[in-house]
């Protein structure tokens, strides 16, 4: 992903514990054959420099939201639909927890916003963030659709 895509722009020192982050509380992978081809993890945004951004747009408590983070996949296996199948594992996950999905991107990343934007992400705006091995970076902010409502049956005689 580095080498062909940019991403992450400055690769960090240590990328196993970059990909491992301590606010990670799930993750995973997608798999053809015995390759690895994707991955993506849920994280907690307590300590996450875009969290004020998340809690006012939502409403929501820091502890209510799940960041999804670090959604790879495989640039020689794109366009099969698995960074879609991964995000939609972490939105479901997110949504079964009772927790709101939130994220943010690289604003150049145009492939990976075309696809939040087509799960239901809204775009709530930029924020400079900095990399926790040195270095910023501008992200473009969104959250996530919220679970979607439950089921209601309606009563006799209605």
């Amino acid at each position: 992903m580095h080498e062909e895509d940019g991403y992450p722009r400055q690769l960090p020192p240590d990328v196993e514990a970059w990909m491992t982050s301590e606010r990670a509380r799930s993750s995973w992978v997608a798999t053809l054959g015995d390759q690895v081809v994707g991955q993506v993890s849920r994280a907690v945004a307590e300590g996450d420099q875009a969290a004020p951004l998340w809690c006012r747009a939502t409403g929501r408590s820091i502890e209510e939201l799940a960041v999804v983070k670090r959604l790879f996949v495989d640039p020689s296996t794109r366009g099969r639909g698995i960074g879609r199948r991964l995000l939609d594992t972490v939105l479901d996950d997110a949504h079964r927890l009772g927790l709101h999905p939130v994220l943010d991107v690289d604003v150049r990343s145009v492939g990976a916003r075309r696809m939040y934007e087509g799960a239901g992400f809204a775009y709530i705006g930029d924020a400079e963030l900095a990399w926790s091995h040195g270095g910023v970076f501008v992200a473009a902010c969104y959250v996530g659709p919220p679970s979607p409502p439950a089921l209601r049956s309606e009563p006799a005689g209605r």
